[in-house]
Parts: structure tokens; C-alpha cells; sequence
């Protein structure tokens, strides 16, 4: 029968932990299972919420789990939640995330011995009859400075044949809050055929994680990791295998072309900005496809990549990966993002220009090059040759390869119409849209000053308007 309550009376006394807590454990019998605790969800207003492991499980007794609820000695007046029977955490029932499983916790209580709740069954810890108490709708008031613990027992369901069953399973507590608790088998990285390779990170991050020189934890492993370019497609598993969340972009990644010891930018030219979490042992996956032909992908898919040369490349995937909380190493150590080399073989793309051009116009040595019939865009691309007085060794040009060139239709077409023009021509004025200006900009020129670069032994600069 339900009643409510501000004084519970299963209470058990703590000062503080009763043992100190750790994040998770290995399931003993089993060095390749794991079971992780995450960091609360959802944590009210003006408390603190701690949760975590006191024991793994022994032939003596189940895993334990220790929750607490407190308010700061500074609050300023009591804070009162809904509590359940069982404060702080009265939800019993983890549900998975990914199909009709459970893992239960079973709530220490005073007066309640641990063999009257839980029992060892085939090697598995699991619930007697009547492990819970009657449901209520209490709640607790918490005073400044004061808090409520309790511990868990972290049991198998009837219903598995296996102890733990993998998983990840949420637990929600009465007041809101809520965390998830990750069963899972380790997954270790297959041997790279890269695993000899010398690169150096890729730029623009803190470092990278290889998958040539695969940190165990923390790893994305490509499906294929040589593929030919008339249509090609790899998918990219992300596994997160620490002992933590990680904060990841779980349709975020980039690509980069490995010339002359350089690492180079080729695609995305915009990000995607899905930050989730991604819980211990969980995956997050992409799937790219590659092409020669540079109209090939659609623009609405932007998983895939047009106009692309042989040679080697890197993904990064997730491109945005924040590990919270302390880092082990140094502070650079929770942005590095995990990363794959493939090889891609196949033909060199044609350098062509799209089919954007619709007529061009000459002026005073000013190639004007429009991209629809009326003249009306009114964003433009202007590009000017470099004179080989300027020189290229200590000059302020970047290089740019073809498959960057290809990637951005403004800057492609105006390259093109001004290989084209012959001498009579100074200048290229390319007429478009302020989106296309804006695909140039990308990972080539950020900050928007203006492009000054090499292509194929000729120096360009170029401004926009």
C-alpha cells in the first residue's frame, strides 16, 4: 500500500562511503566482462549526488553499489525531494537500452540480513522472494551540510542464464536523476596492416589515437582499411571502453590526405554538431563512401566524398571527443581524437570544371564567370596569379593539393576558367552564391582574410566580395 513519508524508516547510518568507491569492476572468473558505473544524470538543483562501487561481486557476497544525496553546508535554507522508500534511490529495475533486459538492485536495509534478500544460483547472485519493500511516495528533507546514503546490492534477473548479462542498463531515482550502469565483454582492436607506420599526428588537434597504435580503451576501428575509388565505402566502429563517458560527435569526422610528410584537410567542409555521451562500452559508427568522379555524391549525403586520388588518408572519427572530468596524462590527453589510415587506390581525378558555370564575361583583362543567367549572385571569388618574382620557399603560401581544390566547386571552377583564359587575362572574378564562398573558407582559409596559396606550381591570391 502507498503512503507518504518525510521520515524513512529502512534508514541505515553512513558517514560517507562505507568503503572507498571506484567507477567499476572486473567480474571475477571473467578478465574480459567489466560492469561500469556512470556519473549521474540530471542531478536536481543545489545538491550533490555521488555513485559508484563499494565491492565487486565474491562467492561471499553480490557487487555492491553506494549512493548518496547531499546538500552543501553553504545552502542558504533545506532542500526537500521525493524519495521512495529507499533514499536516495528507490528505482530497482535497470532497464537496457537495447532490448527487454534488466539488471536489479536490491536495497540494503536496517533490520534486513543480506541472506534474506539475495542468494547465490549457478554461480550468479540473484533475489529472493520479496527483496523489496512496499512501494511509498515519501519524501526526504535534506538540511545543510546533511546527506543520505545507502547501499545496493547489483544482482542477475531470474530471467538471464548469465551472470551480469551484458548491457546498459538505467537506473532512475524518484527525485529525477538517474544513471546507467555498462556490462560488457572487452573488445580488443584487430592487428592494423598500417601497424608499421610512421605518421605524424593530425593537425588542427591535441594528438591522435591510431588505430595502428591502438590504446585498448579507447580505439576506432575501420571495417576496410584499403578500398579502390571508382565507389568504395568503409564503415568506422567507435568504441568506448573506459572506465568513463566520453562526449563525442557521433556523426562527426574528417578526412586527410598524407603528401610529401603533410597531413591535408579534405572533407567535411562543415560540421555537424551532435555532442552525446557515449556511455563505457558502447560504439558509435559512421559509414563513408569515396569517389573519383567529384559530382558523384549527392550533396544531401554528407557521408560521402567525391574526387579523390590515390594514396593514403586518415579518418578521424569522432572529429569531436572530449573525455570529461581528470585525464591521466595532461590536459591535451581529453581531445585527441581516435583515428584510422586507409589506403585508397584508384585513378587520379580529372581536374574539370563543374557544371555550376553558366557564361563568362571579359573586362578590361577580368574574366567574369557567372553561375546563373541573370547575373543576379552577388558573392564573390576574385583570384589573381602570383608573379614568380615573389618566390615560393619563404613565401606566406600554403599548399594546396587537387583533392582540396575539388571539394570546393568556387574554387575549382575558377582555377579551371583561368587556366583557360590565356594571357590576355589578369584576373578571375567567379560570381556565386555566399554559401559557396563559404565552402572555399573551410579548414583552407578559417578566418576568412583571404587565400593566398600553391597549386601545381603556381601561386594564387584570392579575396572575396
Amino acid at each position: 500500500m502507498d503512503e507518504t513519508t518525510t521520515e524513512p524508516t529502512t534508514a541505515l547510518d553512513y558517514d560517507g562511503p562505507p568503503r572507498g568507491l571506484e567507477s567499476g569492476f572486473e567480474v571475477p572468473g571473467d578478465d574480459d566482462h567489466e560492469v561500469v558505473v556512470t556519473r549521474p544524470w540530471d542531478i536536481p538543483s543545489k545538491v550533490g549526488i555521488t555513485v559508484g562501487v563499494t565491492e565487486p561481486p565474491s562467492e561471499a557476497g553480490p557487487a555492491t553499489l553506494f549512493a548518496s544525496i547531499g546538500l552543501a553546508e553553504s545552502a542558504e535554507a533545506p532542500v526537500e525531494l521525493p524519495a521512495g522508500a529507499t533514499p536516495p534511490l528507490s528505482g530497482y529495475h535497470g532497464e537496457a537500452m537495447d532490448g527487454p533486459r534488466e539488471m536489479l538492485l536490491v536495497p540494503r536495509r536496517a533490520g534486513v540480513e543480506m541472506d534474506d534478500v539475495v542468494k547465490r544460483d549457478l554461480g550468479c547472485w540473484r533475489t529472493r522472494q520479496q527483496p523489496f519493500p512496499e512501494p511509498t511516495t515519501g519524501t526526504v528533507v535534506l538540511d545543510p551540510g546533511e546527506s543520505v546514503g545507502r547501499e545496493y546490492y547489483l544482482v542477475t534477473p531470474w530471467s538471464s542464464s548469465v551472470c551480469l548479462p551484458s548491457g546498459t542498463f538505467e537506473f532512475e531515482a524518484d527525485a529525477g536523476w538517474s544513471f546507467h550502469v555498462s556490462s560488457f565483454d572487452l573488445v580488443q582492436p584487430d592487428r592494423s596492416r598500417f601497424e608499421e607506420a610512421d605518421v605524424p599526428d593530425l593537425p588542427g588537434f591535441a594528438g591522435t589515437r591510431w588505430f595502428h597504435d591502438p590504446d585498448p580503451r579507447l580505439f576506432v576501428e575501420p571495417q576496410m582499411q584499403s578500398l579502390g575509388l571508382r565507389g568504395g565505402s568503409t564503415r568506422l566502429v567507435f568504441h568506448n571502453q573506459r572506465w568513463r563517458s566520453v562526449v563525442a560527435g557521433r556523426r562527426s569526422w574528417a578526412l586527410y590526405k598524407f603528401v610529401d610528410d603533410d597531413w591535408y584537410p579534405i572533407a567535411p567542409l562543415s560540421s555537424v554538431g551532435d555532442l552525446s555521451h557515449v556511455l563505457p562500452g558502447r560504439t558509435s559508427e559512421v559509414e563513408l563512401s569515396f569517389y573519383t568522379n567529384p559530382n558523384a555524391p549527392s550533396p544531401e549525403d554528407p557521408t560521402s566524398v567525391g574526387g579523390l586520388g590515390e594514396g593514403t588518408y586518415a579518418v578521424a572519427y569522432p572529429a569531436d571527443l572530449t573525455i570529461p572530468g581528470p585525464v591521466e596524462v595532461d590536459d591535451d590527453e581529453g581531445t585527441k581524437p581516435t583515428a584510422a589510415l586507409v589506403s585508397l587506390v584508384g585513378q587520379q581525378p580529372a581536374f574539370e570544371a563543374s557544371d555550376a558555370v553558366d557564361h563568362v564575361r571579359d573586362e578590361a583583362g577580368v574574366r567574369h564567370v557567372y553561375t546563373t543567367a541573370d547575373e543576379s549572385s552577388v558573392a564573390t571569388l576574385r583570384l589573381r596569379e602570383v608573379p614568380e618574382s615573389d618566390g615560393r620557399d619563404g613565401s606566406d603560401l600554403q599548399t594546396l593539393v587537387l583533392e582540396q581544390v575539388l571539394q570546393r566547386d568556387a574554387l575549382r571552377d575558377a582555377l579551371v576558367t583561368f587556366r583557360e583564359a590565356g594571357d590576355d587575362v589578369d584576373a578571375i572574378v567567379y560570381h556565386t552564391d555566399a554559401s559557396d564562398i563559404e565552402d572555399v573558407t573551410a579548414w583552407i582559409d578559417p578566418d576568412g582574410d583571404g587565400l593566398a596559396f600553391w597549386f601545381e606550381d603556381t601561386g594564387y591570391r584570392g579575396s572575396y566580395g
